[in-house]
């Protein structure tokens, strides 16, 4: 009898186990929607970017274990807003990565899963991800270690996640990673073990409050551990508070598995007669939205009852039948069937089928062994460049403080010239103090030493910042760059990911060719020469700066207002420039689809005064004083472009012009107001 149960007890794979749990659990969320959904019909041209993926997400959630086609259409939708760049933070973005790392396994591709893992580990570091969603993501990359077959991988993080549970007294965490390590004990035939995570869920159910779709979970597959240790009565016991738990809470699809597993607990107990009893109740549930989990489970009972009473042509008619229900792709349960139907004809002495039956299970295993061998061999790829994706980044966070260093190096040695410097500074003029002219002469070589001095200063601090451009800013976008073109050159049969990596190789090539122009323009404005001054009428400067601006920025309505006719007597082109640059910035930071900027001209003295107030994002008060430091960045690069260089340019353009540029004030979503000084 033990054989007989062996040998018709359906395997069932990670992925449908997990699917199958995280179903039932969310049965208590959601009804079954019978009505279709349309997503333009609740869009309006209001609607954003950041509202449709939230409803998207939203649909996703609700129908991810009912409906592929409505999960898969949400799936798409979300990737292509993604793609375009969307801004989206970091909790929603993390979310629409555990529901495809779901759906992933939905549709049978564990090596997907994965991939997206690896993709998106680095975002469990960041601030704006809540503890529960790194649980999920945690337990997720768990399980999929134990669905591609990294056994030892899985169970150490089982484990981990258990303990990390404890510490953070979170139930849900600790009985989740439990009922799967018991899983992954069962599939390797230590029954004990898996018996004791089972047990260990159930005490947790005398003290904290578990739902009860997991508690009936838990006592079937605990039946099923006392099952394969042919402990019937102990399997009996917990399957009865199975099936109370079921009906209790209408849960039919588990009381149609808890009714299966006891009717081949009845058969192990060689108690025939309570198995037809329970087959009966099984045929009998026959009707309703959930009678294709129970016509299988009946099924099955049902030729396990055949070969009991060695009725085996009867049993041989029904294997075919489930042979022909089951889905091509789950090669688990054709194995199982094709075994069970190659056993049968043997008990019936046909050989010659039961060898047919043989050689359709060999087949099988063939290209299960096949399919298995490909994906594993794919599995240490995508681990192979993940850990070599790491160590890069090890390298270069080494690289990095090895600058550092160097650095401290450099000012140290300064730091002792100057000393030095200062010493024989001190020994001249003490030397040369009685002779006037020797004290005239020492006086403007100290003068144009302190000149010496502050512009070494300043040619210091800009080569620091190049410094640190050369090996992260120009670094990145080059990185990226490589990256994506050797991934686009290894699935150019893909055509969807080429395109994807191709679009950030574009990114990255964009950002670079930016920065690139920016440094030259800072550069240039060092060596601008006193250009010839010529009539410059101001309403005409800031037509032309505005229709500009208009061509760069066309989804806005820009209004530039000024309140005189007057012109001004200047450099023309570097006066361009420079209000080119706070236009520029004044636009580029502003999320108002309609864009004013106010200029307010005066004189006084001998400078022409220019106030320029705009009504843009602002900048918060404890930045002021870093707004013209170079390459200082003060918003995310994804919401915002710029290399950080236009206002220091802005600043060197105003003091070649004789003036210079000023903060009067912005704050957060309150617009800014720069006073730009000329010398008249």
């Amino acid at each position: 009898m033990k054989e007989l149960i062996g040998s018709n007890y359906v395997y069932i794979s990670y992925a449908a186990k997990l699917l199958s749990f995280l179903y039932l659990i969310s049965l208590s969320h959601y009804g079954v929607s019978q009505v279709p959904i349309t997503f333009e019909e609740s869009f309006t041209a209001e609607t954003t970017d950041q509202e449709k993926f939230a409803m998207y997400l939203d649909t996703i959630d609700k129908y991810l274990y009912r409906d592929l086609n409505i999960t898969t259409y949400g799936i798409d939708e979300c990737r292509k807003i993604i793609d375009q760049g969307t801004a989206l933070s970091d909790s929603i973005l993390f979310y629409y990565v555990i529901q495809e790392i779901y759906h992933k396994f939905n549709i049978n591709e564990s090596l997907g899963a994965y991939q997206l893992i690896t993709e998106n580990e680095v975002m469990l570091h960041s601030e704006n991800i809540s503890e529960d969603m790194r649980g999920r993501f945690r337990y997720l990359r768990s399980f999929t270690y134990m669905s591609i077959g990294d056994t030892e991988a899985a169970q150490k993080s089982f484990y981990e996640e258990i303990e990390i549970g404890k510490a953070q007294k979170d139930t849900t965490t600790i009985i989740s990673n439990l009922y799967s390590l018991g899983q992954l004990y069962s599939d390797a035939g230590e029954y004990m073990e898996s018996i004791n995570c089972y047990k260990q869920i159930l005490e947790y159910d005398k003290v904290f409050v578990v739902r009860p779709t997991t508690i009936a979970l838990t006592n079937i597959e605990l039946a099923e551990s006392y099952l394969q240790s042919e402990e019937f009565d102990k399997a009996l016991a917990v399957l009865q508070t199975a099936q109370d738990i079921a009906e209790k809470n209408d849960l039919d699809i588990l009381l149609s598995d808890v009714l299966m597993v006891k009717g081949i607990v009845f058969l192990g107990m060689k108690d025939i007669a309570a198995a037809e009893s329970i087959y009966r109740k099984l045929e009998a549930a026959n009707t309703g939205r959930l009678d294709t989990n129970n016509i299988i489970n009946a099924n099955r009972l049902l030729a396990m009852l055949y070969r009991a009473k060695q009725m085996h042509s009867s049993a041989l008619s029904v294997f075919k039948e489930i042979l022909n229900d089951i889905d091509t792709l789950d090669l688990d349960s054709m194995l199982e069937t094709y075994d069970n139907m190659h056993q049968t004809c043997k008990d019936m002495q046909d050989y010659e089928s039961a060898y047919g039956y043989f050689a359709e299970y060999n087949t099988i295993l063939i290209k299960k062994e096949e399919d298995d061998k490909r994906q594993q061999t794919e599995y240490l790829k995508i681990k192979y460049n993940s850990e070599q994706k790491e160590i890069e980044n090890k390298m270069l966070a080494a690289e990095l403080n090895q600058n550092k260093t160097e650095k401290k190096v450099l000012y140290l040695s300064l730091a002792l010239f100057f000393l030095l410097l200062s010493f024989l500074v001190a020994a001249y003029l003490q030397k040369q103090r009685y002779s006037k002219k020797l004290e005239d002469q020492v006086a403007k070589r100290t003068d144009k030493l302190k000149e010496s001095n502050e512009l070494l200063n300043n040619s210091i601090e800009e080569l620091d910042e190049f410094n640190r451009i050369l090996s992260h800013d120009l670094i990145e976008p080059l990185r990226s760059i490589i990256s994506f073109s050797q991934l686009a050159s290894r699935d150019l049969s893909d055509h969807d990911k080429v395109r994807e990596y191709l679009s950030y190789v574009t990114k990255s090539g964009e950002q670079l060719s930016q920065l690139i122009e920016d440094v030259r323009l800072y550069r240039e404005a060092d060596l601008i020469s006193e250009e010839v001054r010529t009539e410059v009428d101001i309403p005409t400067l800031f037509d032309g700066i505005t229709t500009d601006l208009q061509a760069q920025f066309p989804n806005k309505k820009i209004e530039i207002r000024n309140n005189t006719d007057e012109t001004i007597s200047c450099a023309a082109k570097t006066v361009t420039n420079l209000f080119t640059i706070v236009l520029d910035n004044a636009v580029k930071y502003n999320t108002n689809e309609s864009v004013k900027i106010k200029v307010d001209y005066s004189k006084q003295n001998d400078f022409y005064i220019f106030d320029i107030k705009d009504n843009g994002i602002g900048i918060d008060s404890k930045y002021h004083d870093q707004i013209f430091s170079m390459f200082k960045r003060l918003n995310n690069r994804l919401d915002y472009t710029g290399s950080g260089l236009g206002l220091s340019t802005a600043q060197k353009l105003a003091q070649k012009l004789g003036g210079d540029i000023s903060l009067l004030y912005s704050d957060i979503n309150s617009g800014t107001t720069f006073r730009i000084r000329l010398k008249a």
